[in-house]
């Protein structure tokens, strides 16, 4: 059984990897460019992310005293913007000095003064250009690596091709045969009903690959199992089990209604009327001006 996987790690170059049996690399130009710009997107953030942050140790108020509280800062830049391999990040103590007089009084050339040494926290960053030189020549490469070593690249790149037909069996498991939820609680009970799901998917595998080597040989590209008859030229077991019954074609004047052009007509129940003691008059009736008589 081969079986063939990407390999994620950056750390074996093109000419380290060559010799190992079963490791093969193709390069991808457009794949290298898109490393490199994500690369240099990453490092700007992150140095503009740090920049605040040692501008506000500089200040006269930082109010960051602790060093535990400054080093938790510092990790969190780096591993949010996952740039740890490239940038290099240290918190520093800078001494800071200041001279007053000893004893008070006008200053003059022989006058004794006392040095004052006032120590902070401060950061330094700088990246790490060899790191990023070593992982740029494997920008682009296509890392596969597979237990069959009698294959060649292409044969392995063609083998990685079919991996969404077995991802698509994982979600015949999910969907088709309702895998989850497992209410069981036994890890053995559990184990036990996962192997019932797989030899049902097995049987399901070997049904559709007997059905669609029958429509081979019979020089058959599709069968009617979609509803109205419609083609399907891959044909799954669910299909192939439960046929789907045409569905009746709509009335003449259905169709009709429904083409392009012409105004669909809408017909909408009236509302009941309410009962007549309840029923309130259409109209109020208008209140009438009387004008008083003339005073005499």
């Amino acid at each position: 059984m081969q079986s063939t996987t990407q390999a994620s790690s950056p750390t074996l170059l093109p000419a380290q990897a060559s010799h190992l049996p079963g490791f093969h690399l193709r390069p991808n130009p457009g794949l290298a460019l898109h490393q490199r710009a994500t690369r240099e997107r990453r490092l700007a953030g992150a140095t503009e992310a740090l920049e605040p942050l040692h501008r506000r140790l500089a200040g006269a108020r930082a109010r960051l005293r602790g060093a535990a509280e400054i080093d938790r800062r510092v990790a969190e830049i780096p591993e949010h913007y996952r740039v740890g391999r490239y940038l290099r990040v240290q918190r520093v103590v800078r001494e800071e000095h200041s001279f007053r007089q000893a004893r008070r009084g006008c200053p003059s050339p022989g006058t004794a003064c006392r040095r004052i040494t006032r120590r902070r926290f401060d950061i330094e960053f700088s990246i790490d250009r060899h790191a990023i030189a070593y992982d740029e020549k494997s920008d682009g490469m296509y890392r596969l690596l597979t237990n069959d070593r009698h294959l060649t690249a292409a044969q392995v790149f063609e083998a990685h091709k079919g991996q969404p037909a077995i991802e698509k069996r994982f979600e015949q498991v999910k969907t088709v045969h309702e895998i989850a939820p497992a209410f069981r609680k036994n890890e053995g009970r559990i184990e036990a009903l996962f192997t019932l799901y797989f030899f049902a998917l097995l049987a399901q595998a070997l049904i559709e690959r007997g059905l669609r080597g029958a429509m081979q040989r019979e020089g058959l590209d599709e069968l009617p199992l979609y509803p109205e008859h419609r083609p399907c030229r891959r044909p799954t077991t669910e299909q192939g089990a439960s046929p789907v019954q045409p569905r009746a074609a709509p009335p003449p004047h259905a169709r009709r209604r429904n083409r392009p052009g012409l105004r669909r007509a809408t017909h909408r129940p009236a509302a009941p009327d309410p009962s007549p003691a309840r029923r309130l008059p259409d109209r109020l009736p208008r209140p009438r001006l009387t004008t008083p008589p003339p005073a005499k």
